[in-house]
């Protein structure tokens, strides 16, 4: 029996997830990434993103904020960050449109 196929919105939503989850561990797949979003996370800006979410751990939850919008030709996604201890964060992300499209941005900034 085949594994169910993933909307192209969750599919996305687990590749935000899982970019997030490499820039706590400082270890960045650069194939998920388009050019600019590559040159953008030098060694510099990777180890900055590591130094600050490595320490706040494993995140209670993260999950798509609204629905996906098309912005300047590129799919923006937002999700909410949550902690266990109540820190909150918010990843915005602006990536190709398509179930494969590579990360134009990403960035994650506290959430009031």
């Amino acid at each position: 029996r085949p594994a169910p196929v993933l909307s192209e919105d969750l599919y996305r939503d687990q590749l935000a997830r899982k970019l997030f989850d490499q820039l706590r561990a400082g270890t960045l797949d650069r194939s998920q990434l388009t050019e600019d979003a590559s040159y953008y996370f030098t060694a510099q800006a990777t180890g900055d993103y590591h130094a600050s979410l490595a320490p706040l751990g494993d995140p209670a939850s993260f999950t798509a904020r609204g629905k996906p919008r098309l912005r300047g030709g590129f799919v923006n996604r937002n999700y909410d960050i949550v902690y266990a201890d109540g820190r909150k964060l918010i990843a915005i992300t602006y990536a190709e449109p398509g179930k494969e499209g590579k990360f134009e941005q990403f960035l994650v900034q506290p959430r009031d």
